[in-house]
C-alpha cells in the first residue's frame, strides 16, 4: 500500500467521522421516550388525533373514473384542510404513509402541529393507496416512485387551484412533507420541483422514510407471514384485542399504563405484534390491488367481481405481497411504456431513496427524522442518511416506525425545522 493510498483512506475515514458527528443524533440517555418496544410504539401511532380544527374537502381529479366497475361511486378524494383564518400564509402539503389516506389520525395530528406554526396545511393520500389508484393514477398501478412523483406533482397544482377556488386561500409560499412512504415521495417531489419550479418549496420534511424499498417491503411481507406461525385463531384474537384497545385509547387518550396492561393480559409476543403490523399493511395493499384491477385489469386476478359479488376478488387480491405487486403488476406497465431495459430489481432501486443521493446531499431544504430501531431500515440506511443529510438528520435511539411522532422532543424538533421566519 503506497503513501497516497494510505492518505486517501485516512481522509475518507475522517470525512465519514465528521459527517456522522454532524448529524443531530440524540443519545439514548437524553431521550426519554417511554415506549421501548419498537413494535408497540409503531402500533400506537394509529390512535393519534389532531388537536386543531380542520375541515374536509372533496376533490374529483378524474371524473371519468366514476364509470369504474363496482367502485365508481368512490371516485373522489377527501383531504383535510387546516386554514389560517383570514391570513396569508405558506401552504404545507402533507402526505400519508404507505397505503394511507388524507384523514388518517397520525397525519392529521402532524398537520395540526404544523398548522400551529402558522401554515395553512392540506393532508393528502399516499400514492400506494386505493384512493390514489382510483382517483389519480393514470395507470391505476402506482408503485414506481419517479413516475408517481411526476404525476403527484401535477396533482399538487390541482389541489392549490381547488383551495384558491373553494376557500379563497391566500398562499405566500409552499412546503411539503410526509412520513414512511410519504416521506420518500416528499424527497422525489422536491427533486421534481428543482426542475419545474412551480412551488419552489421552502422546506421538505421527511419522517421515517422508506429508503431501500426492497428491504422495507420484504420486512413488511415477513411480518405478515407471522400469521402462519401463530395460526388463524390467534390472529383473530390479536386483531379483536388490538381493535378494542384502540377504541379505548381513541376515546380516553394515549394511556400507556392501559397499553401495558392490555398487552400483558393478552399475552402478546413479538410474533403477534409483527403480525398486526404486517396485517395492517397487507390490508391496504389488498385494497390497492383490487382497485387497480378495476381501473386497469392486468388479467392477473382470475376471480370476477360485480356489484353484488366482489368479496372473493378482494380476497384474491390480498394473496399478493408487496414484492409480487411490484413484479407482477407495476413492472409490466414500465415495459409497456418503453422501459424494457428496467429490471424488476432496478425498479426498486430507482424508486428508493438511494437514487436521490446526489440531490439530497446538495439540497439543504430537506430534513429527515429517523429512529435507530425503525424496522424498515438497516444500518446501511442509517449510514446513508448520516452521510447525505449531515446536520439535517435528527436521529433518535428508539420510536419504531413513526411511533414517536407524538413525543414532545419530536414535536419540538419538527417545530424547529418548520419554523417560519419572524
Amino acid at each position: 500500500m503506497n503513501f497516497h493510498t494510505i492518505c486517501t483512506i485516512i481522509f475518507t475515514l475522517l470525512l465519514q467521522a465528521a459527517t456522522s458527528a454532524s448529524a443531530d443524533e440524540v443519545p439514548a440517555g437524553e431521550y426519554a421516550f417511554p415506549v421501548k418496544n419498537p413494535l408497540v410504539a409503531t402500533l400506537l401511532s394509529q390512535v393519534l388525533k389532531p388537536d386543531a380544527p380542520y375541515e374536509t374537502l372533496i376533490l374529483t381529479p378524474k371524473p371519468e373514473r366514476s364509470q369504474t366497475p363496482v367502485i365508481g361511486d368512490k371516485n373522489f378524494i377527501r383531504v383535510g384542510l387546516f386554514a389560517q383564518k383570514d391570513k396569508k400564509a405558506p401552504l404545507a402539503f402533507l402526505i400519508s404513509g404507505t397505503g394511507g389516506l388524507a384523514l388518517d389520525g397520525d397525519l392529521l395530528f402532524l398537520a395540526s402541529q404544523i398548522y400551529r406554526l402558522g401554515y395553512h396545511v392540506v393532508t393528502l393520500p399516499n400514492p400506494l393507496s386505493w384512493q390514489y389508484a382510483l382517483s389519480l393514477s393514470a395507470t391505476g398501478l402506482p408503485g414506481y416512485t419517479p413516475r408517481d412523483a411526476h404525476e403527484y406533482y401535477s396533482f399538487l397544482s390541482d389541489v392549490v387551484a381547488e383551495l384558491k377556488s373553494q376557500k379563497n386561500l391566500d398562499i405566500s409560499g409552499y412546503a411539503v412533507g410526509g412520513y414512511s412512504h410519504g416521506g420518500l415521495v416528499t424527497a422525489f417531489l422536491m427533486k421534481e420541483d428543482s426542475t419545474q419550479h412551480k412551488f419552489n418549496f421552502q422546506k421538505g420534511l421527511i419522517i421515517n422514510p422508506a429508503i431501500d424499498l426492497g428491504f422495507g417491503i420484504d420486512v413488511l411481507d415477513s411480518y405478515y407471514d407471522q400469521s402462519t406461525q401463530i395460526g388463524k385463531d390467534r390472529c383473530k384474537r390479536d386483531m379483536s384485542s388490538i381493535i378494542a384497545l384502540g377504541e379505548r385509547l381513541l376515546a380516553n387518550g394515549l394511556d400507556l399504563n392501559l397499553v401495558e396492561s392490555a398487552l400483558k393480559e393478552g399475552h402478546f409476543e413479538a410474533a403477534d405484534l409483527k403480525y398486526l403490523i404486517g396485517e395492517s399493511f397487507r390490508e391496504s395493499l389488498g385494497d390497492l390491488i383490487f382497485t387497480s384491477q378495476q381501473v386497469t385489469d392486468s388479467a392477473v386476478l382470475k376471480t370476477p367481481a360485480s356489484n353484488n359479488r366482489w368479496n372473493a376478488r378482494e380476497a384474491e387480491a390480498r394473496n399478493f405481497n408487496f414484492r409480487q405487486y411490484i413484479d407482477q403488476f407495476v413492472y409490466p406497465t414500465l415495459k409497456m411504456a418503453g422501459k424494457q431495459q428496467v429490471s424488476e430489481e432496478a425498479v426498486l432501486e430507482q424508486a428508493g431513496m438511494y437514487a436521490l443521493r446526489d440531490f439530497i446531499n446538495a439540497d439543504k431544504r430537506l430534513f429527515v427524522l429517523e429512529n435507530r430501531d425503525d424496522f424498515i431500515i438497516n444500518s446501511k440506511d442509517i449510514a446513508f442518511l448520516k452521510e447525505n443529510f449531515g446536520d439535517r438528520l435528527y436521529l433518535y435511539p428508539n420510536g419504531g416506525h413513526v411511533g414517536n411522532l407524538w413525543f414532545e422532543r419530536n414535536v419540538k424538533d419538527i417545530s424547529r425545522i418548520m419554523a417560519l421566519p419572524q
